[in-house]
């Protein structure tokens, strides 16, 4: 896995390194760095240092691969130059990595772009920017450490196995058995509907209302008030659409262009025909959008939908 937070086998816990996470993250080795350099780097190699010689194996995850290059891969195997050394890159359906990058910055107020609107963009080009971006980094450390010691495998390809993508990577990676280990804490994140409909809510009345509930326990009672608006708009005025077919072109490429790089594939569902296996189909994905035309035409729904947004926003704010 890419390097940052820092786990051992015995313990599902990270070791506490924040720095750590930074220094292998945010800013990838440069030039001048080398394995001597002391301070996070020097920090990591002692930590795995200590746990090989117990015994243990060692897993170095972080989510920056992206921006790694060729002579950074080539630091990450001079840093750890003696030790057995695999990577493993976890990639997702490119829609679906653009759609969870777009939850973030929605909820961080860093964009105002309707979901719809990114998937029907999506369509049209079939996310061949995204697909080259996805395999980059793959392609860097299948140079450097070789094809055998550079794995890449599918997050949708662990939730269709039906894994936890943890105990997943744990048993298919690693050879753990995943009863032993706890399984991490995933954030709660709004729907694609919710997404979709708080956007909508807030354009039709005018009114800024809350993108996302503060605790995760808030989650499921946001989504089911939410809900509760469709209802009210009816079909005229909420569309939906299920984009699973739309975008075999995209899937078919992303699959060459994983293939292409020459990386193991490593697979969550043994019952697969690996010749045949296609771990990046997008699935049923559903997208809905609200027609604002047409529910100001009818009256008497746009005064009950405005009603229903002030008891919403008096609820969560």
């Amino acid at each position: 896995m890419a390097l940052g937070r820092v786990f051992h086998y015995g313990n599902p816990d990270p070791i506490p390194n924040d720095r750590m996470e930074l220094g292998w993250g945010h800013h990838p080795p440069s030039e001048k760095c080398k394995a001597g350099h002391k301070g996070v780097i020097e920090a990591s190699r002692v930590l795995v240092g200590d746990f090989i010689k117990q015994g243990k194996s060692v897993i170095l995850s972080s989510e920056y691969f992206g921006s790694w290059t060729t002579q950074s891969a080539e630091y990450l195997k001079d840093v750890f130059d003696g030790f057995e050394l695999r990577v493993l890159v976890m990639v997702r359906h490119p829609l679906r990595w653009a759609m969870s990058l777009h939850a973030q910055n929605w909820r961080h107020k860093r964009t105002n772009e309707w979901l719809s609107e990114l998937v029907d963009n999506a369509v049209k080009h079939q996310m061949n920017r995204t697909i080259a971006t996805s395999v980059d980094s793959l392609n860097q450390f299948v140079e450097v450490i070789g094809p055998a010691q550079t794995f890449v495998g599918s997050l949708d390809g662990i939730i269709a196995a039906h894994y936890a993508p943890d105990q997943g990577i744990l048993q298919k990676f690693c050879g753990v058995d995943p009863d032993k280990v706890v399984s991490a804490h995933s954030n709660a994140s709004p729907s694609h509907y919710a997404l979709e409909m708080i956007h909508f809510l807030s354009e039709f009345a005018g009114k800024k209302l809350l993108r996302w509930p503060r605790y995760d326990r808030q989650m499921a009672d946001f989504e089911e008030d939410l809900q509760r608006f469709s209802d009210t708009l009816g079909e005229e005025c909420w569309q939906c659409h299920d984009y699973a077919d739309d975008f075999a072109p995209a899937e078919y490429a992303f699959q060459r262009a994983v293939d292409e790089t020459g990386a193991t594939e490593l697979f969550f569902d043994e019952e697969k025909d690996v010749e045949q296996a296609r771990y990046y189909p997008l699935g049923s994905l559903v997208i809905c959008h609200g027609d604002a035309k047409k529910l100001a035409a009818d009256k008497p729904r746009a005064k009950q939908i405005l009603a229903e947004i002030d008891a919403f926003k008096q609820k969560w704010g």
